[in-house]
């Protein structure tokens, strides 16, 4: 149990505290989302969605570690089928371990990820190759292209298949492609 639950509650407790940080931008990113739709609505209604904020915050803290487990016990089932059709020897619990690893993968991707959200003050940050590109040029395909090739989700792949190949003794081409 220790193979996969630590590394999920050191991910979780990172996720939880990212957002901790991040939620004052993710909030007024929020409000300007909505600031449109409540130009329609009565001054009392937009006070009291104004006022929700806080409870979205609180779920959001809420929802996040919930989720992340919920993924993972997922993520690990298709694993485990995934390596069981690749001709492996896998059991639930080592695909458990296998895909906490990669998750913890997380961790350093929220601590470059979490300054640049309050540097530009905006959720909406690419971690792909294009992130030095300047807005124009992410509007161009290559561009979005270079944007949206993550190098931590290519790492993340590299572990899941390496995880697969080693556990459950399955050949590494093969591993890696499944994953």
């Amino acid at each position: 149990t220790a193979d996969w639950l630590v590394p999920t509650i050191l991910s979780v407790a990172l996720i939880v505290g990212s957002l901790i940080i991040i939620s004052p931008v993710m909030t007024e990113f929020r409000l300007q989302a909505i600031e449109q739709q409540l130009q329609n609505m009565p001054a009392e209604q937009r006070e009291m969605m104004k006022n929700s904020q806080g409870m979205m915050e609180i779920g959001t803290l809420v929802a996040a570690p919930i989720m992340t487990f919920i993924v993972l016990l997922v993520t690990a089932g298709i694993y485990l089928v995934l390596g069981r059709l690749l001709g492996g020897t896998l059991e639930y619990g080592q695909t458990l371990a296998i895909n906490a690893y990669a998750m913890l993968i997380a961790i350093p991707a929220q601590v470059i990820k979490t300054p640049l959200i309050l540097a530009k003050n905006t959720p909406m940050i690419h971690m792909g190759f294009g992130l030095a590109l300047s807005e124009e040029a992410l509007q161009t395909f290559g561009g979005r292209l270079l944007a949206s090739i993550d190098p931590f989700a290519i790492w993340g792949v590299i572990i899941v298949g390496l995880g697969l190949a080693i556990v459950g003794q399955i050949e590494r081409t093969k591993a890696y492609l499944g994953a």
